[in-house]
């Protein structure tokens, strides 16, 4: 097993037959990847982005987990499903280490970790992500109303 680090998709044509063989190929789930778009042309690049989830669906992965594939294009603002960066310095620093000899010990954990990783099965991500989203609203309009109590309280108090 190897560290993830970021591993860069090269292809001048998106349609999603071709998408997923070079996505399956950059090992798409397995590690971070990202992909270049159109620079010049927001519609085309927002096309060219609606193929790479097109394809990801149709490997049956997750656009952001385990791994997440981003984007690279500074004519789109953002996108619905896929994470965005205007230039690969903008990706995340996390994923670009350089990977080293790794010690026999530290090798031995990591063998170990996708043995045990192998083995599990876990929920639909999809499913997973929406129950993620609603609860986050949740607490979003928990937070409103605690913070409106919180100054109310304080009002009344300076009141008194």
């Amino acid at each position: 097993m190897k560290l993830p680090v970021f591993e860069e998709v090269k292809t001048s044509d998106f349609s999603v037959s071709i998408l997923m063989k070079h996505l399956h190929r950059a090992g798409a789930g397995k590690s971070p990847i990202f992909i270049h778009l159109d620079p010049a042309d927001p519609v085309l690049a927002n096309q060219q982005a609606d193929c790479v989830h097109e394809a990801l669906i149709g490997l049956d992965i997750h656009p952001q987990l385990p791994y997440p594939c981003y984007i690279i294009t500074p004519a789109l603002k953002d996108h619905a499903d896929l994470p965005h960066a205007k230039a690969e310095q903008d990706l995340p620093s996390h994923f670009r280490k350089k990977s080293k000899r790794l010690k026999n010990k530290e090798q031995s954990l990591l063998n170990r970790v996708r043995l045990v990783a192998d083995k599990l099965t876990n929920e639909d991500l999809g499913q997973l992500d929406k129950q993620v989203q609603s609860e986050m609203t949740e607490h979003k309009k928990l937070y409103k109303l605690t913070r409106e109590t919180h100054f109310l309280e304080l009002l009344l108090k300076a009141l008194k």
